[in-house]
């Protein structure tokens, strides 16, 4: 995804009512943010944590709650989502431990290495498989040895049928309405979304330098993985 892209996507309007809008999905929010502490709950007490794509700030929010000596680079493209996340953070008292980055990945200063990063939802963005297996490398450069990575992504590999299927159930639960319009064929994630098949985005996670990549949690058409360096 460009920053055009971004900007149209997750600009001011749409940030405005982000957090609104995905509020009647936070049984699934909250089921990744119980792996998150699961998987990173033996990290050290003093941990720096790169979270890509930070967005409003949720995972940052529920992550400095439960482990308060950690620290937090949030890179996040979008503005206005940044900026959402950096008002939170004042308001929840942890913005002295958090560093906010305005840009792609590729644009964040260099420092020590972190702990441990968080990819969630963020790479199926990227439609071009080399340009996402860099994404995954970029990542992987700024780990310290034995870290973790995080990593959830839109992905299915079920037949045509059985995805059509499962995507009413999507819609039921990106609107909360049982009756949809709409086929998987024709949604708005074509062009925008690389749907990979689960196995593939693991080989991409693993070509960037990654091994021990092991599938933790799916939930719909939302798959999540534990990596290590």
């Amino acid at each position: 995804m460009n920053q055009a892209n971004v900007d149209k996507y997750f600009g001011p309007e749409q940030a405005a009512g982000y957090d609104d809008r995905w509020r009647h999905t936070a049984g699934a929010r909250d089921a990744m943010h119980l792996l998150l502490r699961l998987n990173f709950m033996g990290l050290p007490k003093d941990a720096r944590i790169l979270c890509v794509g930070a967005g409003t700030g949720a995972e940052i929010l529920f992550l400095s709650e439960a482990f308060p000596g950690w620290h937090f680079t949030a890179v996040e493209p979008a503005k206005a989502m940044l900026d959402i996340f950096r008002d939170k953070a004042k308001a929840a008292g942890i913005a002295d431990r958090c560093e906010f980055h305005e840009g792609f990945l590729g644009t964040l200063p260099a420092s020590e290495p972190f702990h441990a990063a968080t990819s969630i939802l963020v790479s199926h963005f990227i439609v071009e498989r080399q340009a996402r297996v860099s994404f995954f490398r970029q990542i992987r450069a700024r780990l310290r040895e034995g870290s973790l990575l995080v990593n959830a992504d839109l992905s299915s590999a079920l037949e045509p049928t059985a995805k059509e299927i499962l995507y009413e159930q999507w819609l039921r639960f990106q609107t909360g309405r049982a009756h949809n319009e709409g086929t998987f064929a024709d949604s708005p994630w074509k062009g925008n979304v690389e749907f990979s098949k689960p196995a593939e985005v693991v080989a991409m996670i693993e070509e960037a330098g990654f091994k021990s990549v092991l599938p933790t949690f799916q939930f719909l058409f939302i798959n999540g993985w534990l990596a290590k360096v």
